[in-house]
């Protein structure tokens, strides 16, 4: 087992390689924004409003993607679009199938008309048209070229002209920063300017200098330290640096040869000389070059990182094979530490440009995707190592998930027109774990509030199996029991029972329900061990996910005593059979229903697609594997 274990999760870390966080700069263009996993937008008469009917632009922008892979460009407007050269031909939708490599140049030739000028754009996986996935499945960055190659960004041409003047080209270094860059209208007394020493040296410049944040009185400073300067405005809108050819910002990816001499700050109601980190804004304010250009961080890399509810059950799975594997928990810390550690400037970045560089599903907390488990991960990483700035970050997911989801009068979660079985899992085990860190009962008694509207409503006692889907037009349930469905139930269940106090009064209702649930799930095992992705039609595929939710249900159940002995036949068949036909030689986990939507139908959940190395699965199936490891001395 422990071999399968290591096999999984190496072929898994390879999706997702672990990466730091890079700070680039980035010039801002009114006329250009993004909106969250969704398309950049080109408004050509914030920048040309004197443009006449017939006038054109050339936009240019270089692709960057981590690897070759097809995806498709949408592009709506007055434009056509050219891949390197390449005129490309759109379908009624507005979409063609592109193939790239990395480094393709995207060009539109925007045509001024009467009922716009510019163009709207966006690039996505060819599964999930139109969703700009770059914080998940394949991420794609547009970006400038020359000396700004690699910052975010579509360079722009004056009307009729093929010569770009967006962005502008660069000036040569001067000692004098132009706070004017950076102050505007905002309000605000005290600026400050940051660089690092990358030789000996000294400072000659204005204001007053804090070498390692304490007073600079003259002298040498060391290669490596930090000089502040802290400017009053009042004093005027340059200041000097002086001869500062031996200070620099170090760590910034860039390929701009000069203007990267210094950080600026402002403008700070407070003098108090700000914490030198970059993971945080500053009284609302964060780092900028002198030129303007903003600073902001990147994450390059599929899956690691990222906010998102699968790629959060992947890491679930992480964390469960840690105990086989050591080594894994910390990938597990660093991974989830990012979500906190970024959370709060990525929703000032969202305000300022409106999407953040990542992150970017932490900025809508309107449903119980991107709260419950990403709340469930945070507070796991928080009984590991624990922090106020994780446990602020759990605190928004709290309010989120009481003020933004919408309830029904006896409290049950639900959607705009939509109750889900899934749900259950996107709430309980975070309630679940925020009771156990509190030792609240309010969290425990609002898990068995949510246990009885999902039971109340999806629940069918004839085949002792949840429905999918409430519909509140209908009032009914769609009577469909969905594998996976039932699987994020049944794991719910085990989550919340394994951290409810003993003496809570919800407590043996919640094992009366798992216990006569377990039963139905029961009936409806394959005789190969697997379970159906519709569960009582054996016609259907044999579906992974679902295996193993059930399987891991069930050995939390015997070994707490909730179900009998009796299972662990059903355990043993279950286990054994996904290492049969979910598993191949190469650590792949296969049979995976893909991401599912809500129907009457039977036939529609019948004819989802199956994905290998999905997060819904992969995740499951090393929890299951690591327990099933784990506790065998309760399964002989």
């Amino acid at each position: 087992m422990k071999k399968l274990i290591y096999k999984i999760t190496g072929n898994m870390i390879k999706t997702r390689p672990q990466k730091d966080v890079v700070l680039r700069p980035y010039l801002k263009n009114n006329a250009v924004s993004r909106r969250v996993l969704a398309s950049v937008d080109v408004d050509l008469t914030k920048m040309y409003p004197q443009a006449e009917t017939g006038d054109v632009v050339h936009l240019k922008t270089v692709l960057i993607v981590p690897f070759e892979n097809d995806a498709m460009l949408g592009f709506w407007g007055n434009a056509e679009a050219f891949l390197d050269g390449k005129k490309l031909e759109r379908d009624c939708d507005g979409y063609t199938q592109i193939r790239l490599k990395g480094g393709e140049e995207l060009i539109f030739r925007c045509r001024k008309e009467q009922n716009g000028f510019g163009v709207r754009f966006t690039l996505s996986t060819v599964h999930y048209r139109g969703m700009w996935a770059s914080d998940y499945l394949y991420w794609i960055r547009y970006t400038l070229s020359g000396e700004y190659a690699g910052e975010e960004g579509v360079a722009i041409t004056d009307i009729n002209s093929e010569e770009y003047i967006f962005p502008p080209k660069t000036l040569p270094d001067i000692h004098e920063l132009n706070l004017k860059n950076i102050l505007h209208d905002e309000s605000g007394d005290y600026v400050f300017a940051l660089t690092y020493a990358v030789a000996d040296t000294c400072y000659t410049g204005e204001g007053e200098a804090f070498v390692n944040q304490e007073p600079y009185t003259g002298g040498i400073i060391k290669a490596g330290s930090s000089l502040m300067v802290r400017v009053k405005r009042e004093n005027g809108e340059k200041i000097s640096t002086g001869n500062d050819e031996h200070f620099a910002v170090p760590f910034l990816e860039s390929e701009r040869r000069y203007g990267l001499r210094w950080l600026l700050l402002g403008p700070c109601s407070s003098d108090r000389l700000p914490e030198i980190q970059f993971q945080k804004p500053y009284e609302n304010r964060f780092w900028r070059l002198a030129d303007g250009s903003y600073i902001r961080p990147y994450l390059d890399t599929s899956f690691y990182g990222k906010w998102f509810y699968a790629l959060m059950v992947g890491q679930y799975g992480i964390l469960k094979s840690s105990v086989i594997i050591p080594e894994l928990k910390q990938y597990y810390i660093d991974g989830m530490r990012i979500l906190a550690d970024y959370f709060e400037l990525m929703q000032y970045e969202y305000q300022l440009f409106g999407a953040p560089s990542f992150l970017e599903r932490s900025t809508h907390l309107y449903e119980l995707d991107p709260i419950g488990t990403v709340g469930m991960n945070l507070c796991d990483l928080y009984a590991i190592a624990p922090s106020e700035n994780i446990m602020k970050v759990i605190r928004t997911l709290e309010n989120a998930m009481d003020r933004n989801i919408e309830r029904f009068e006896d409290g049950t979660f639900h959607r705009a027109d939509t109750m889900w079985s899934d749900d259950t899992f996107m709430s309980l085990p975070f309630m679940a774990r925020l009771g156990k860190l509190t030792s609240i009962d309010k969290y425990f008694d609002e898990c068995v509030v949510q246990v009885r509207g999902f039971y109340d409503r999806l629940y069918m006692p004839d085949k002792k199996l949840f429905s999918h889907i409430y519909f509140l037009k209908d009032e009914k349930p769609n009577r469909v029991p969905w594998g996976r469905g039932n699987g994020w139930v049944f794991l719910a269940l085990s989550e919340v029972l394994e951290r409810i106090p003993e003496d809570h009064t919800g407590r043996c209702e919640l094992i009366k329900i798992f216990r006569e649930f377990a039963e139905g799930i029961r009936e409806v095992q394959d005789k190969t061990g697997m379970w159906h992705q519709v569960l009582d039609m054996p016609e259907t595929y044999q579906e992974t996910s679902c295996t193993g939710m059930f399987a891991l249900g069930m050995i939390r159940g015997v070994k707490h005593g909730w179900i009998n002995q009796s299972y662990i036949e059903n355990i043993h068949l279950a286990v054994n059979a996904i290492i049969k036909y979910a598993l191949d030689s190469e650590g792949n986990v296969l049979g995976v229903c893909k991401g599912s939507g809500c129907s009457y139908e039977p036939k529609y959940y019948a004819q989802l697609q199956t994905v290998a190395n999905d997060d819904h699965g992969t995740g499951i199936i090393l929890a299951l594997l690591s327990e099933y490891e784990e506790l065998g001395n309760h399964l002989s």
